[in-house]
């Protein structure tokens, strides 16, 4: 039998936010080796469209468009595009002589545009060929830029669909993770149909945010409570994830164009760095770099704010790694993050020590509870405050009362190489995206024991994306010196003990005496 397929409102509300300079949508890059490819040659471009057509009944998001309620008074439905011809989505290009990173870089942040067609399936791809003077990679290497919308997907579901459209070895071995999934069976509501079910769900809105709400706010009250009754016991407790967020070059209006840089790093060596600070994770250390580098940018900008700035992170809520992909199951926490600490030892605990807190509020509360409410909020109100917020931006419309100055997102992804067509995977990150009062988002991605450091910035407010490049390599790099322990220096006693001999063997070859 089948069934109609709405969305949800966390998954409308990125719609809702889109403008003419800014979508929700980002950009994954696939970097290939083809030197893997058994038997050699090259990959033509006409082989990896059907083997990308092959894939796409592995998600429904492949093939399936919106159909908008009219006037916005209910969430829009998924419906199957049956015009959908995959020539429409991927797209064959060529980068230009010599084929360096930075053009590539340049390539992809241009490719990132803020508008999608809404009349097709919410995604394209971009087939790149001519990565021939990249320092890391063989001549003949390729990559593929793939767009999507996110109302369709999270960043964990982009991450179930890197496993799907590749193979586990050079001869084409499927991964388990990513199965098939039926999309034939959803139908096209009639506006009858919408017009009835919109009035049903506004109606009963109240009632199935009544759940959600029971849970949060007993569960808030108490963790407020707890918050105050710090405040004065410690009223001038510094650093604290509740001070004043400051104003920096990052808040403004951000136009249409984009800048994408990345710095590459082992990932053992960063497991290493968890070390220096106990109870440390992998995101904490990360987090720390971004901060040094962003410390290290503005100083040289002489726009380093006194206070800390604050970043946003989503939290993953999805039920289990078999979730279907598609959709969205994410909240957001916010956390200060150290720029104002030049030491990065005492940055990394003072992370750690927010990001700990925050998500202690995020589980007390219940993340589930806070994804549920987004949920379910009706559509009306929702589409409304989307483009409010999409129109005076997160600065609270210029009063100075912001949330946050950075999102840095953590998406980790397969710790095995993956293939395509025999052609290694060599690299794997993503354009994020970036909005008004929101001008850089560093994506943080990790894939077969290395770790991206990707930040995504409007193109006026960085200008000098190889700079913070450079910031990001030498935040690291300072971190890491810091977290090597000097060789333990030996007691004087065993010092003067082992010289002795050496002292008195010196004393008889110079008078000409045997030793014994």
């Amino acid at each position: 039998m089948s069934e109609l397929k709405q969305l949800s409102g966390q998954d409308a509300s990125f719609i809702y936010l889109d403008t003419d300079r800014a979508s929700t949508g980002g950009t994954m890059i696939y970097v290939y080796d083809q030197s893997t490819i058994p038997g050699g040659g090259h990959l033509r471009f006409k082989e990896i469209l059907e083997h990308i057509e092959s894939r796409t009944s592995t998600s429904p998001i492949f093939r399936q468009k919106l159909k908008q309620v009219p006037l916005a008074l209910d969430y829009p439905y998924w419906v199957e595009d049956e015009n959908f011809r995959i020539e429409n989505h991927v797209f064959h290009v060529a980068l230009p002589k010599p084929g360096d990173w930075r053009q590539f870089c340049i390539l992809a942040s241009r490719l990132t545009k803020p508008h999608f067609d809404m009349n097709r399936p919410l995604w394209e791809m971009y087939v790149v060929e001519g990565l021939d003077n990249v320092d890391w990679l063989p001549n003949g290497s390729f990559a593929i830029l793939t767009r999507m919308h996110h109302a369709a997907v999270d960043g964990t579901a982009a991450a179930q669909m890197t496993w799907a459209l590749h193979d586990l070895d050079a001869r084409g071995k499927k991964p388990g993770a990513g199965g098939e999934h039926v999309t034939s069976h959803i139908r096209t509501p009639s506006h009858v149909e919408m017009a009835t079910r919109a009035w049903w769900n506004n109606a009963s809105s109240p009632m199935r945010l009544a759940r959600p709400l029971s849970n949060l706010l007993p569960k808030a009250g108490r963790k407020l409570l707890k918050v105050v009754e710090q405040r004065a016991v410690h009223p001038f407790e510094e650093h604290s994830s509740g001070s004043k967020v400051p104003t920096t070059r990052f808040d403004g209006r951000v136009s249409p164009f984009r800048i994408f840089c990345t710095a590459r790093f082992n990932l053992d060596e960063l497991k290493g760095m968890r070390q220096a600070v106990a109870d440390s994770t992998i995101n904490d250390v990360v987090v720390t770099i971004v901060a040094g580098a962003l410390r290290r940018y503005l100083d040289h900008h002489g726009e380093l704010p006194g206070e800390t700035m604050v970043a946003m992170m989503p939290v993953n809520t999805r039920p289990g790694p078999d979730a279907e992909p598609g959709a969205n199951n994410i909240t957001f926490m916010g956390a200060a993050i150290g720029t104002d600490i030049v030491d990065p030892k005492e940055r990394l605990a003072f992370v750690q020590e927010n990001t700990a807190r925050s998500k202690s509020i995020v589980d007390a509360i219940g993340a589930n509870d806070l994804t549920d409410i987004n949920k379910h909020i009706p559509a009306s109100l929702l589409a409304a405050t989307g483009k409010l917020i999409a129109r005076i931006g997160l600065d609270a419309g210029g009063t100075g009362k912001r949330l946050f100055n950075v999102a840095v997102s953590n998406v980790p992804g397969p710790n095995v190489p993956l293939y395509l067509k025999g052609a290694r995977m060599r690299y794997w990150s993503i354009v994020a995206p970036c909005t008004d009062g929101m001008g850089l988002t560093v994506a943080v991605t990790s894939y077969d024991g290395e770790i991206c450091i990707s930040p995504t910035a409007c193109r006026e407010i960085v200008p000098d994306p190889e700079f913070l490049t450079e910031c990001i390599e030498q935040s690291y790099a300072d971190l890491l010196a810091a977290n090597v322990t000097p060789p333990k220096r030996r007691p004087a006693k065993e010092v003067a003990a082992r010289k002795a001999p050496r002292k008195k063997a010196a004393r008889r070859k110079a008078t000409g005496k045997k030793t014994a």
